[in-house]
């Protein structure tokens, strides 16, 4: 049923494989939170082609979306290659968290680069299912439930965050159910897969830690349901829903049962796992983080990757991130791990703070396009305009294409009342984006400061159109 089973830590890894494997026009079944199809230049890509090494070109860092692919667009990548033919997303089952509406999906649409309006239009929704065109590419959006396909040529991928939600991890599917789904539609089907490629998200810091067992349940697909991570595994899932139905008692007899069958296994997710379900998950963060010998955690980055986990998990104030980073050795932290701390600063309006350490995070030789942007944008918010023009133009000079740097310069000089310059940053940003509502409203605002009502009043009906198809409602 299934030849091989493939674990990534992120979905840019998984290119690599299908490429070894010489897989051609193959359909794609992805079970994914997100869609992972993001548009990057093909220039960029007939370098990935002609390097043939693909390490040099992916991300180095968590946060590092300026190299040629990462995990927000290497289905795009193997589509341009050959290796895709059709894309099926499936998305999980609770409606008001899925984008199985033509409203949602439209929406998702606008915030892509180079998605055009008319594709925007394109989409259409028929029972229940969601058939699209994103740049050319043919997509089906869908429910296990509804999953429907017959082809020979076929690959299953799951980003294990397709159980979980945003940043309090909301948990969405019960991994043993979508095991039996998977294992039911293969069946009707009588589909034969050559891989199944499984990916846990978690150095992003898009999964939990302690929820990474979901990966060895889906491992069972098409296989006997027996051996000890089997029965550790069920014994783990019945602990999580003890702690949900607040049945202690039952939890405490099954946390001895899991100790002792552990002992049998040389598992390290497993028996981090017990780690966690015996302390508080903060105790064992902040154990990771402060521990340079953790075996286990030292190929993935390990103070980005906990620090993250950590953050995303409980939240954290501002007081709180102080108290984290006073725990950490920042002296031996790298420039990327300051750029996370510094963007966990900017969420929590610490404008200044953020700034240093972005500056400090380029002298330890992380330097990026995105560094510079965010500083201009948080020199922006403080109302240091010519502060953030200097960096927002060092963030042009390394990659031109910055959307982001190529808006704010617009809005500079918005504010700065040189409407001649905002526009010609918004024409560039439209090529980049042209789905995205408000810079027509900007530009409609320039253009009726100039006098120039002609196209003032041609941008705002672009605005109005672009408005009307993310809303449905509000022109009749």
């Amino acid at each position: 049923m299934i030849k091989e089973v493939v674990y990534v830590e992120h979905h840019s890894n998984i290119l690599e494989h299908w490429l070894k494997k010489k897989y051609k026009n193959r359909d794609l079944i992805t079970l994914d939170y997100h869609l992972d199809l993001n548009h990057i230049s093909e220039k960029k890509i007939s370098q990935i082609e002609k390097d043939k090494d693909i390490c040099c070109h992916e991300q180095v860092h968590p946060l590092d979306f300026n190299c040629s692919y990462h995990s927000g667009n290497f289905l795009y990548v193997a589509k341009k290659m050959g290796i895709l033919n059709k894309i099926i997303w499936v998305q999980p089952s609770i409606a008001e968290l899925n984008c199985c509406s033509e409203l949602k999906f439209k929406k998702l649409m606008m915030n892509l680069y180079n998605i055009s309006p008319k594709e925007i239009l394109s989409v259409r929704r028929v029972n229940g299912v969601i058939n699209a065109s994103l740049y050319g590419i043919d997509v089906t959006i869908c429910t296990l439930d509804e999953l429907k396909i017959k082809s020979n040529k076929l690959l299953l991928d799951i980003d294990l965050d397709f159980f979980v939600s945003g940043k309090q991890w909301r948990r969405l599917m019960n991994p043993f159910v979508v095991l039996d789904k998977l294992e039911d539609f293969l069946k009707k089907n009588n589909l034969t897969l050559d891989t199944m490629s499984i990916c846990y998200s978690s150095r992003e810091g898009y999964y939990p830690v302690d929820l990474r067992y979901y990966g060895k349940i889906l491992n069972f697909i098409g296989k006997r349901k027996e051996g000890i991570v089997w029965f550790c595994c069920k014994l783990i899932y019945n602990i999580d829903l003890c702690v949900k139905e607040n049945n202690m008692e039952r939890r405490k007899k099954l946390l001895k049962g899991l100790s002792y069958f552990l002992q049998l296994s040389e598992d390290s997710e497993l028996l981090l796992k017990l780690d966690l379900l015996s302390k508080k998950s903060s105790e064992v963060f902040k154990g990771i983080v402060c521990d340079k010998k953790n075996v286990f955690f030292h190929h993935l980055n390990i103070k980005t990757y906990a620090l993250s986990l950590y953050v995303r998990s409980i939240k954290l104030s501002k007081d709180e991130i102080d108290v984290l980073r006073s725990n950490m050795e920042t002296h031996l932290l790298s420039g990327g791990d300051l750029f996370l701390l510094g963007l966990f600063y900017q969420e929590t309006d610490a404008l200044a703070e953020s700034i240093n350490l972005y500056k400090e995070s380029c002298k330890r030789g992380y330097i990026c396009s995105e560094i510079f942007e965010r500083i201009g944008i948080a020199y922006y918010d403080l109302g240091s305009f010519e502060e953030s023009e200097k960096a927002l133009q060092v963030a042009l000079k390394l990659d031109s294409s910055n959307a982001k740097s190529i808006l704010f310069m617009g809005l500079i000089n918005q504010r700065r009342l040189q409407f001649d310059k905002s526009i010609q940053f918004y024409l560039r940003y439209i090529k980049i984006h042209p789905s995205f509502p408000l810079v027509y409203k900007y530009l409609s605002f320039c253009y009726l400061q100039m006098h120039n009502y002609d196209l003032s009043r041609i941008y705002n009906l672009k605005y109005l159109y672009l408005i009307k198809i993310m809303t449905e409602k509000l022109i009749p």
